[in-house]
C-alpha cells in the first residue's frame, strides 16, 4: 500500500472511531438547538449543521427519537400501563413492540420491550 493511500485510509478510520463515541452533553445541546431551530427532519441537514458530517443521520435521528425527544416519557411506569402492556402482549405476542407502542403515547417500543422483560 502507498503512502498517500494508508494516510487516507487512517483518516477514514478516525472518523468513523469518531462517529461512533459516546454522546456527549455538549453534543445533545448541539443535536436539540439545531433542531428547535429546523424541526425534527431532514436528519443528513441535522448531522451536517451540527456535527460537520462527525456523527451520522442515523444517528442523529437515533438520539433524538430514543433519548432527547421531550414527548418521551421516562417516568415510572403506572399500574394502568402495566395492564395495558399485558393485554396487548397477550393479543399481539412479543414481537410487534412498535405497534404496541402505539397504545402508550410517549413510549417506544424498545421501553416496552424492556418492561415486559
Amino acid at each position: 500500500m502507498d503512502k498517500a493511500n494508508l494516510g487516507h485510509d487512517m483518516r477514514m478510520d478516525q472518523i468513523q472511531r469518531e462517529k461512533w463515541k459516546r454522546w456527549t452533553k455538549e453534543e445533545d445541546k448541539k443535536l436539540i438547538a439545531v433542531i428547535e431551530e429546523h424541526g425534527p427532519k431532514n436528519w443528513k441537514f441535522i448531522a451536517t449543521e451540527a456535527f460537520e458530517d462527525k456523527r451520522t443521520d442515523v444517528q442523529c435521528l437515533h438520539r433524538w427519537f430514543k433519548v432527547l425527544d421531550p414527548k418521551l416519557e421516562k417516568g415510572p411506569w403506572t399500574d394502568e400501563e402495566d395492564a395495558r402492556l399485558v393485554e396487548l402482549v397477550e393479543q399481539r405476542g412479543t414481537n410487534k413492540w412498535a405497534e404496541v407502542s402505539a397504545f402508550f403515547p410517549g413510549r417506544i417500543g424498545k421501553q416496552l420491550r424492556e418492561r415486559w422483560g
